[in-house]
């Protein structure tokens, strides 16, 4: 559930780098960003559990909560035309969570461990620089942040894969 959860929201940041590198307008990761937001609501009401990283539920609820909300930050951004500026906002405060996230998963040890905290580590950063884009509000910070957030995401998916296939190895 939690590898589901995490691919889907580097779907949401792959589509949002999209719009940051200027190639799209921002409905479409509204749209996608939307769709996400309530599937993952849907997770976090349906008690998650993490059978790969072993973390405790209340931490894959925040994190599910966190990406949540950002999700639908961007789906009233994209689709209503909200103000982003408070999404930069809440990306620092989604920065700082985060960062308490990769401290608690860096406690379960083993190459899941690592690879859970070195994805948080990933969007620390993404979120940072989405924060200082959003709040400062420059041009060629939002480049940046746009192909920051394309490698992430990219990054993000290939991990959760070598995740789950050296979990099946352990497994067998």
């Amino acid at each position: 559930m939690d590898a589901l959860a995490v691919v889907l929201f580097a779907l949401v940041l792959f589509s949002h780098s999209w719009h940051l590198l200027g190639k799209t307008d921002l409905k479409l990761p509204g749209i996608i960003a939307g769709i996400v937001s309530v599937v993952l609501i849907l997770l976090v009401i349906f008690k998650p559990y993490s059978i790969m990283t072993g973390a405790s539920p209340v931490s894959i609820a925040l994190c599910l909560l966190l990406f949540t909300i950002y999700s639908a930050s961007l789906a009233a951004i994209g689709l209503w035309g909200f103000d982003s500026k408070a999404l930069g906002y809440y990306s620092a405060l989604h920065a700082f969570g985060r960062l308490l996230l990769a401290v608690s998963f860096l406690s379960i040890g083993g190459m899941i461990g690592i690879a859970a905290t070195f994805t948080q580590i990933i969007l620390v950063v993404l979120f940072i620089l989405l924060a200082i884009h959003l709040i400062i509000n420059t041009h060629p910070l939002q480049r940046l942040t746009g192909w920051f957030f394309l490698v992430g995401s990219v990054i993000i998916v290939l991990m959760q894969f070598m995740g789950i296939l050296g979990f099946i190895k352990m497994a067998a």
